[in-house]
């Protein structure tokens, strides 16, 4: 039976459920364990790709994938977040089914939007070279689309293992497709941009043959005109509110990356992709995994009316203790190692991380905890932030970029970023039932360990100047320290730590035998 079932599941079973010490890490690691791997290979390739695209190809793919997401995060229309909060399963397939039609309907729309107006959207973008590739945009929306509503009903079933295989088939994929090109000469845009398309393509294919395969019958027997019809009104919610809001969000997030290619120029654009996707491996790592994994304990909790605040409480703390000093220390350290990993071409994109690392740990840390909105079936407040994230950010790089300074623009934009981030985490854990001395609490506990070792080492950088080699070499001795410290103190990230890399391996044997 079912846990989503009548009767699978009573009221008494779930908390004792829930209290298990080690669920909501077991169920990450299940994530996170194909996701190591996947993304080990994408930094293992990374240095390789860098010597064989120029900055301006990254940028071009970068204007092309920004394009693509903000058109297939809402594919769906947004009805695949709905997926996790029916009790029934059956009530669920439809909703699945739903999204799958959606997503078919907005890429068909998508596909007529480019062929009419492809030429004013490559003159806009100050972008000429992204034209030969802008109708792939459809197909990937498509395959994005289909991903999110069949991955939402990979984490409603609890089959986590599942999505680890497949994302690491995306790696495989995208990362051997792109750096096969480049060694046969095609060099430009187009194989980063058709290594991309393809890595989406393999992830919906195989995390589609795995649902099909295991639970195909019960998603063909479930679903009815009649109950897509319920599904559709029951949740109109998500099309009329949470798409604006996710609209916004979209927009938002990739707004950097379309205003640079439109003030400056696709190599600048390069350079802030490079290090915007150094950032985002650890979100991809670990912190993708985490909401997910959130988003579905938390549904559960608000099901059978528990309380969210140790829920929240308990992820803001850990989502703390691994991303602070590591922010900090790519803080100090970020143009040095760009350079020695990607070579000195890349010096500028060194720099900008180093802007965006405050940036990135607030961001980090919302991400996971944003999902409460959802969850809390609070769509109209999802739409403020959405609207805040896309206001402010819009403010800062029109002005920065009618200044005509990038390092300028990407500081107004790293600043604003993490005041805005910083106050929606507090406002998210306002809503659970915590408090801003909690959060402040949970951050200078942090920040004490972190300061002293911080403080030594930007002393030895700059009176001793040492070689990038050393530097680095001694950045690395100190964050294995604090990991070390930190899972010694703190029960759950030891056992975060130490089963991360036995998940990879067991993803891995399975992928094998797939």
């Amino acid at each position: 039976m079912s846990a989503n079932e009548p009767g699978g599941m009573t009221s008494q079973v779930l908390p004792a459920a829930l209290e298990q010490k080690h669920e909501f890490v077991s169920n990450v690691l299940k994530l996170a364990g194909g996701t190591t791997l996947a993304q080990a290979l994408t930094v293992l390739a990374a240095p390789f790709l860098a010597r064989l695209y120029a900055p301006s190809a990254f940028g071009i793919m970068a204007v092309f994938v920004s394009i693509a997401s903000i058109v297939g995060l809402v594919a769906c229309l947004r009805y695949d977040l709905a997926i996790l909060l029916p009790k029934h399963d059956k009530e669920a397939a439809n909703l699945l089914a739903i999204s799958l039609g959606a997503t078919i309907g907005i890429a068909s729309l998508s596909a007529c939007l480019i062929l009419l107006t492809h030429a004013p959207i490559v003159r806009l973008l100050n972008a000429p070279d992204l034209e030969p590739y802008l109708w792939l945009v459809p197909l990937t929306v498509c395959v994005q689309g289909w991903f999110l509503a069949l991955s939402a009903w990979n984490t409603r079933t609890k089959h986590f293992g599942r999505l680890s295989i497949a994302q690491l088939s995306q790696s495989v994929t995208m990362n051997g497709t792109q750096l096969a090109l480049g060694v046969l000469g095609e060099t430009g845009a187009g194989g980063l941009i058709g290594g991309s398309t393809l890595g989406y393509a393999m992830v919906t294919a195989v995390l589609g043959a795995q649902i099909g395969r295991d639970d195909g019958s019960l998603i063909l027997r479930s679903v009815t005109m009649q109950r897509v019809r319920e599904g559709i009104l029951r949740y109109r919610k998500f099309p009329l509110l949470e798409m604006w809001g996710a609209l916004l969000n979209g927009v938002a997030q990739q707004l950097s990356v379309l205003l640079l290619s439109v003030f400056f120029s696709s190599t600048i654009v390069g350079y802030f992709a490079l290090g915007n996707r150094l950032l985002g491996i650890p979100s991809a790592l670990l912190g993708n995994a985490v909401a997910q994994v959130f988003f579905q304990r938390a549904s559960e909790l608000r099901s059978y009316n528990g309380s969210l605040t140790g829920a929240v409480e308990g992820i803001f703390r850990q989502l703390v203790n691994v991303s602070l000093f590591p922010a900090m220390l790519l803080a100090l350290i970020g143009r040095d190692l760009v350079v020695l990993v990607f070579g000195p071409q890349w010096a500028e994109a060194g720099v900008y991380l180093q802007i965006l690392s405050v940036w990135a740990f607030f961001q980090f840390i919302f991400s996971p905890i944003s999902t409460l909105f959802v969850v809390i079936e609070r769509q109209d407040l999802a739409l403020v932030v959405h609207g805040s994230l896309f206001f402010s950010r819009l403010f800062v790089l029109l002005l920065g970029g009618l200044g005509g300074d990038a390092r300028m623009t990407i500081s107004l934009y790293a600043i604003t970023g993490a005041c805005v981030y910083g106050a929606l985490v507090i406002w998210n854990l306002r809503l659970s039932g915590s408090s801003v001395r909690y959060a402040v609490g949970v951050i200078g506990q942090n920040l004490i360990y972190c300061l002293p070792a911080m403080i030594v080492l930007a002393l030895a950088k700059w009176w001793f100047k040492p070689s990038a080699i050393i530097l680095i070499g001694a950045v690395f001795l100190v964050l294995g320290g604090y990991l070390v410290f930190l899972a010694y103190s703190d029960s759950t990230v030891r056992h975060l730590l130490t089963s991360l890399f036995d998940r990879a391996a067991d993803v891995l044997t399975r992928s094998k035998s797939q």
